[in-house]
C-alpha cells in the first residue's frame, strides 16, 4: 500500500477509505454501518435521531433487529418487515408495504418487488427531510397495523 486517504464524496458512488494499489489504481475499503452511522452522527445529527427513533419504534412492536454490513433488518419468525440504510448522509427505509396501499398519497415511494432481495419488503423510500421522518413514522405504524401489530408496553411514539 502506498498511502490510505479518507474520502468523503456526497454524490460519488464511494465514500470510505480507499488506498492506492501497486500500480496506482484506488481499492476501496466498503464502510459498515455503524461506521456510516458515526459519519452521520457527526453530519447530520437529526437522522442520526431520526434512525434511533425508527430503532425504538420497530422494537416496540416486538421486532428483532439484525445488523448486517447493509444495514439494520427487523424481522419477526422469519418474516422481515422493514430494512434502514444509509446512503450519502442520508437514510432509506424499505417497509413490508404493497405500493397500492400508498397509491392516492403525496408520498414518494419506490417499488422494489422486481428485485430478489427486496421480494418480501418492497416499499422504499428515501428519508431526507424533517417531513420525511414524520412520514416515515406513520408509514411504520401502517406497516405494523396491516401485519396486526400492537406496540407493547405501552410505547408510542
Amino acid at each position: 500500500m502506498a498511502f490510505t486517504k479518507q474520502v468523503q464524496r456526497i454524490h460519488g458512488h464511494h465514500s470510505g477509505t480507499y488506498y492506492e494499489d501497486k500500480d496506482g489504481t484506488p481499492k476501496y475499503k466498503r464502510l459498515s454501518f455503524d461506521e456510516k452511522a458515526e459519519s452521520l452522527k457527526k453530519t447530520k445529527p437529526e437522522f442520526f435521531d431520526a434512525l434511533n427513533t425508527f430503532d425504538v419504534l420497530l422494537k416496540g412492536y416486538g421486532l428483532k433487529v439484525r445488523s448486517s454490513s447493509s444495514g439494520l433488518n427487523y424481522r419477526l419468525h422469519c418474516k422481515r418487515y422493514a430494512k434502514l440504510t444509509i446512503a450519502n448522509n442520508y437514510l432509506k427505509i424499505y417497509l413490508r408495504l404493497e405500493s397500492s396501499d400508498l397509491e392516492n398519497t403525496k408520498i414518494p415511494f419506490r417499488d422494489f418487488s422486481s428485485k430478489s432481495s427486496f421480494e418480501d419488503i418492497p416499499l422504499g423510500f428515501k428519508i431526507k427531510s424533517s417531513l420525511a421522518i414524520k412520514r416515515t413514522i406513520n408509514l411504520i405504524h401502517l406497516t405494523m397495523k396491516k401485519g396486526g401489530f400492537t406496540i407493547k408496553d405501552g410505547e408510542q411514539d
